[in-house]
C-alpha cells in the first residue's frame, strides 16, 4: 500500500464547516491526502455569520506545530486565519526551519464580512509569512491591504502584485472572486518574479531542446505531434511529417572523427532549421536522425522543400581539418495526415518507411508515403547506391 502524502493546514476553526480548517481537510482527502492540522482560532460562526473568535495562547500554537512536525512527515503545507501578530510571529518562528513547501492563504475577512485578522497583525504578515511563502493566495481586498493601494484596472493589478512579489513570495496567485467579469468568466492572475521566468525559460530549453545543435528535441516532437494533430483534425487540413537521415554518417565518423561529425550535425540543423517557418517544428530525433513536422503543409510540398534543402545541402563543402574540406548528403520519407496516418505513431512509422525506400533507391533523395499527395520528381544519386538499402532498424542509426 502506497502511503499518502501529509499536508499540514494551520488555520482557524469554522464551527459551521464551510472554511478553515474543516474544509482544508476535506480537501486534502478529496485529493488523497493525509491531513494535519495546527488550529490558530476557534470561531463561533455558522451560514450567516460569525458570533465571535477564541484565539489559543501563542505558544500553544506553536506547540501544536512543533509537535506535529517532530512525528509526522508533512509534504507540504498552508496558513489560513492567524488572527494576530503574537500567533504569526510563533508560526513563522516554527516554519522557519522547515524546507517543504507553504502556501500562505492571508486570510482576513469572512465571506460574512467579520473581521478575522486584527490591525495590527497585517505588518507581521507582510515580514514573517509573505518571505517564507512558496505561494501567497490573496483575493483583491486581502491584496490590496497587503500592497497598501487599490485595485482598479489591469495597470493597477500589476502593480499590486509586484509590491506583493517584492516583499518575497515566490509566486502569487490573485484570485479572481472579487475581480469584475470579463465575457462571463472570472479570472485568477498569476505573478512571478522576472528571475523566476527567466529560470522557467532556461528549464523549458533544456527539456525541450538538443543540446548539440540547438534545435528541439525528441520530448518536444511528442507534445507538438500531438498539438498539431488535433488542430489538423479540428481544421479539417493536412499535416506533413518527414523522417530525415544523413547518408554515410557512421563512415563519416569514423573517417574524421567524432568533433567533425558533430560539426556536420550542427551545420545540417542551421540549413535544414532556417528552411522552414517559426511555425514548423524541426527536431532531432537522435543521432543523424531529424524530423519536420509542417501544420497545414500538404505531403508533396514538404518533400519539395526538401528536396531543396537536399541541393543545397550536398553542393555545401564542409570543413573537415585544416585546409581539408568534405560533403554531405541526406536521404527522407516524407507521410502526410490523414493519408498516411491518423496518429503520430503511425505517421513517423510512414515516414520512416519512407525513408527506407529512399536509401534502397540509391540515397541522396526524398520520397513520399503512398497516402501522399503526388510526389514530385526523384532527383538525386549517390555514387556509392549499390550498396542498397540500410538493415532494418533496432535501436542502430542509419548509414
Amino acid at each position: 500500500m502506497i502511503p499518502r502524502a501529509c499536508v499540514l493546514t494551520i488555520a482557524g476553526s469554522d464551527s459551521g464547516g464551510g472554511a478553515g480548517v474543516q474544509a482544508d481537510l476535506k480537501t486534502f482527502m478529496a485529493h488523497g491526502c493525509y491531513g494535519a492540522s495546527v488550529i490558530t482560532a476557534l470561531t463561533a460562526q455558522n451560514t450567516r455569520g460569525v458570533t465571535g473568535i477564541h484565539a489559543p495562547d501563542p505558544e500553544f500554537v506553536a506547540l501544536q506545530l512543533r509537535t506535529v512536525l517532530e512525528d509526522i512527515p508533512v509534504r507540504a503545507a498552508k496558513t489560513g486565519m492567524l488572527f494576530s501578530s503574537a500567533i504569526i510571529a510563533a508560526v513563522a518562528g516554527v516554519l522557519s526551519g522547515t524546507d517543504f513547501p507553504l502556501v500562505v492563504d492571508p486570510v482576513c475577512v469572512a465571506q460574512s464580512g467579520h473581521p478575522l485578522l486584527r490591525e495590527d497583525a497585517v505588518e507581521a504578515l507582510r515580514q514573517h509569512m509573505l518571505p517564507l511563502a512558496r505561494l501567497l493566495t490573496p483575493n483583491r481586498p486581502e491584496a490590496e491591504l497587503l500592497a497598501g493601494m487599490p485595485i482598479t484596472d489591469r495597470e493597477s493589478l500589476f502593480a499590486a502584485m509586484e509590491r506583493l512579489l517584492a516583499m518575497g513570495p515566490r509566486a502569487v496567485l490573485l484570485k479572481g472572486g472579487h475581480m469584475e467579469q470579463q465575457g462571463g468568466r472570472l479570472t485568477d492572475w498569476l505573478g512571478l518574479p522576472v528571475a523566476n521566468l527567466r529560470l522557467r525559460e532556461q528549464l523549458q530549453d533544456l527539456t525541450y531542446r538538443d543540446p548539440l545543435t540547438g534545435l528541439h528535441n525528441r520530448r518536444y516532437l511528442d507534445d507538438v505531434l500531438t498539438r498539431e494533430l488535433a488542430g489538423a483534425r479540428r481544421r479539417g487540413t493536412p499535416l506533413g511529417v518527414a523522417v530525415v537521415d544523413l547518408d554515410h554518417f557512421k563512415t563519416l565518423n569514423d573517417t574524421f572523427g567524432h568533433g567533425a561529425g558533430d560539426d556536420v550535425l550542427r551545420a545540417f540543423a542551421g540549413v535544414l532549421g532556417r528552411r522552414f517557418r517559426a511555425s514548423d517544428a524541426v527536431c532531432r530525433y537522435g543521432g543523424e536522425e531529424f524530423v519536420v513536422v509542417c501544420s497545414g503543409c500538404a505531403g508533396a510540398d514538404l518533400a519539395r522543400a526538401l528536396d531543396a534543402v537536399r541541393e543545397q545541402w550536398a553542393a555545401l563543402p564542409l570543413a573537415s581539418g585544416p585546409g581539408s574540406t568534405l560533403s554531405s548528403t541526406f536521404s527522407a520519407g516524407v507521410a502526410e495526415f490523414p493519408g498516411d496516418g491518423l496518429d503520430g505513431v503511425q505517421l513517423l512509422r510512414a515516414a520512416d518507411a519512407a525513408l527506407y525506400a529512399a536509401k534502397g533507391a540509391g540515397r541522396n533523395r526524398v520520397v513520399l508515403g503512398p497516402g501522399s499527395h503526388t510526389a514530385p520528381p526523384a532527383r538525386g544519386s549517390d555514387p556509392e547506391s549499390g550498396h542498397g538499402p540500410d538493415p532494418p532498424r533496432s535501436g542502430a542509426s542509419r548509414m
